[in-house]
């Protein structure tokens, strides 16, 4: 019959080939029986099925094999001996056998069904089925196979299961898993990151792998998120030693996750302290043994951006005089061109940040100036310099070289009017008197504001030039007279007069002869309170004409 689209054997012809099959089984064992029951004298005995011992057989009616008729097996009342093979009868056609969806198998039937019922009394024994792999039977139709929420994997079974204990699993080769490992390790199907995991991306296998998930050998740190120190902290993974520099937190200043130590760079200003206190010679390099003798304020001359070659040396920080250092080797000392001189830098040269600005203390040198201000060693007279000779302190000193305060005209080469142009030197004035002589056919070097005039130049009357502005003119005290100066001067000898033209002096003679000016009357003069004009006249003074 069917049941459920399967045919089904009854059980009841389950039973009768059971009881065929031990009556067949007695009937071999009982031959010589039988074949006395064969004579006529014994052949109207019958055997009672109801009382007959099936174990005498051999073939034992246990199960479900007891419960069939006997004519199930022993068809039309034959007893002949019958196979005892599963398969002889459970061939589908005397009795249920291996259904469409059976698993494959060659073994006999009994090795996994007893006669308690075949789907009852299954018990699979996986060694009899070779190397066929699990999937072949657990698809989901011979056999369970991987449920809705099985993990994603290949179809090796026995890459994670056994055949004893099935679940639960005690190992999982993650060769044969598919997906990523927070497909799994997600906290419900596997173990996920716990609350102390660090901050990560969920790519557990940048750490991690399968064969050796604790302790992590290596960390990527791409797929770590957040700073270095928020696990480098001494607790989660190894921090700052008690050795380590005094810096900030910013770890990545200075390391690289390709290669923590040691470090290749070091990003100065996420360190906290002075620069001895890691260049010091033990935690960095510090001065070595040819370093000039400083404080050790490295910065004072170093930078982190380049600390070689130094650019600027700060010399407030520099232990002993400038020689210890400007020596021509550690550092620039003087040139083949520097004057000579056993003198200290410092006796000259007195500013730190401009060697070129130079105080130079003259009282020591007894050469002339030209020895070092030759345009070489020193500055000398540029192109503009009046032509002079080289005798440089004739007109400066070495206290104030600028303005000049005196002129050596001995040491001037050359007229005074390539000086005295007024763009040199001081010129002729606006009031000067007109004349094209040379300037020292009048002035001297020696006096320039007292000249030494040759009248003989010129044909003008001398109050043309003596007026007191242009030249010397009357003074406050001068006899009263015309300004026909030559009535009594003379340019040979002006002072003093050696005659007097009293045709040009204004006035009575008295306002001259007072004996203070001129001669007045003597203590001998007849008494008189007459004017000198009376009696004398100015052509002779002693011949009076007495009235």
């Amino acid at each position: 019959m069917d049941v459920g689209g399967k045919k089904v054997v009854p059980v009841w012809k389950h039973v009768a080939a059971t009881k065929i099959r031990a009556f067949a089984l007695l009937c071999l064992l009982f031959a010589p029986l039988l074949s006395l029951l064969s004579n006529p004298v014994y052949a109207a005995t019958v055997v009672d099925p109801s009382t007959f011992d099936h174990l005498v057989t051999g073939f034992p009616l246990t199960g479900n094999h007891d419960l069939i008729d006997c004519e199930a097996c022993h068809v039309g009342g034959v007893f002949e001996v019958l196979p005892t093979q599963c398969v002889a009868c459970h061939d589908g056609i005397l009795a249920v056998g291996q259904s469409p969806t059976h698993i494959p198998t060659t073994v006999s039937c009994d090795v996994c069904h007893t006669t308690a019922g075949f789907a009852a009394s299954a018990t699979m024994d996986h060694s009899t089925i070779g190397n066929t792999g699990c999937a072949t039977c657990h698809n989901g139709v011979n056999a369970t196979g991987k449920g809705t929420t099985h993990i994603a994997t290949t179809s090796l079974c026995s890459a994670c299961h056994n055949t004893i204990t099935w679940v639960p699993t005690t190992g999982v080769d993650h060769t044969q898993v598919l997906g990523t490992c927070v497909s799994c390790h997600d906290g419900v199907v596997a173990t996920g990151k716990n609350p102390t995991h660090i901050n990560t991306t969920d790519v557990c296998e940048a750490c991690h792998n399968s064969t050796a998930w604790i302790p992590v050998v290596t960390v990527d740190h791409s797929q770590v998120i957040g700073s270095c120190v928020s696990c480098h902290d001494g607790d989660i993974a190894t921090g700052k030693g008690p050795t380590h520099i005094n810096t900030t937190d910013v770890c990545a200043a200075c390391h690289a996750t390709e290669a923590w130590v040691p470090t290749t760079t070091v990003d100065h200003a996420e360190v906290l302290g002075t620069c001895v206190s890691c260049h010091d010679g033990d935690v960095a390099t510090g001065k070595g043994p040819n370093h000039i003798s400083s404080t050790d304020r490295c910065d004072a001359c170093h930078t982190t951006v380049g600390w070689m070659p130094v650019t600027t040396v700060d010399h407030d920080e520099v232990i002993g005089s400038c020689e210890s250092c400007h020596d021509g080797v550690i550092a620039s000392g003087k040139g083949p061109t520097h004057i000579v001189t056993t003198e200290p830098c410092d006796t000259c040269h007195s500013s730190t940040t401009s060697w070129a600005e130079v105080k130079f203390d003259h009282a020591g040198i007894t050469d002339a100036c030209v020895t070092c201000h030759d345009g070489t060693h020193a500055t000398g007279k540029d192109p503009t310099h009046i032509n002079t000779t080289d005798v440089c302190e004739a007109c400066h000193t070495n206290t104030a070289w600028l303005p000049l305060i005196t002129v050596d005209h001995a040491q001037t080469i050359g007229s005074c009017e390539s000086c005295h142009d007024t763009v040199i030197a001081t010129g002729k004035g606006v009031n000067h008197i007109p004349t094209a002589l040379a300037c020292d056919s009048c002035h001297t070097t020696a006096n320039w504001l007292v000249p030494v005039f040759d009248h003989g130049t010129t044909s003008e009357v001398c109050s043309a030039c003596h007026d007191g502005t242009s030249a010397s003119g009357k003074g406050p005290t001068h006899i009263n007279t015309s300004d026909v100066c030559e009535a009594c001067h003379t340019s040979a000898a002006w002072s003093p007069a050696t005659t007097v033209d009293h045709a040009q002096v204004n006035g009575s003679c008295e306002s001259c002869h007072d004996t203070v000016i001129a001669a007045g009357k003597g203590v001998n003069h007849i008494p008189t309170a007459m004017a000198c004009d009376s009696c004398h006249t100015s052509a002779n003074w002693d011949v009076s004409v007495f009235d």
